[in-house]
């Protein structure tokens, strides 16, 4: 079940921390060419950003099993339990934001090959490569549009 949760709504402290495990976990999994201190280090942010975004939440027996922060259009992270992947979560999340916007813009790091590939496959084209200032990774920004 996808969850809309809008701009500031209250997350529990059990779904919000389910929420920063899988995207710690995720990102340290996703982006090996990326010091595990750096993940660290963003984590408070991250638990700040969240409440300035929308959130999409997949949920599976009241546990939340992947989510996608979204902030005007850009999709600042999308994320899937590692037990959960491969069976279609983050296309049914992507396939409900795109119900509600016409355009959806992301940045991923060009190293991450499934990540590209993935999007590619729902229809988003690169339009820009640039390098990311914080971890001097290079980086596709990546935009999908209704046609």
């Amino acid at each position: 079940m996808i969850k809309k949760v809008q701009k500031g709504s209250q997350l529990s402290r059990r779904e919000l921390d389910e929420i920063l495990s899988i995207w710690l976990e995720s990102n340290i999994e996703a982006h090996p060419f990326i010091s595990l201190f750096y993940w660290e280090e963003q984590y408070n942010a991250v638990n700040e950003a969240i409440e300035e975004a929308e959130l999409y939440v997949y949920y599976e027996k009241d546990n939340v099993t992947a989510f996608l922060g979204l902030v005007e259009g850009y999709i600042a992270g999308l994320f899937v339990k590692r037990e959960n992947r491969a069976q279609g979560i983050g296309r049914q999340l992507l396939n409900t934001v795109k119900q509600e916007n016409s355009l959806l813009t992301l940045a991923v790091y060009k190293k991450n090959q499934a990540a590209i590939g993935f999007y590619i496959n729902l229809g988003f084209k690169i339009v820009k490569e640039q390098i990311e200032k914080e971890t001097s990774e290079t980086e596709y920004v990546m935009q999908w549009r209704v046609d």
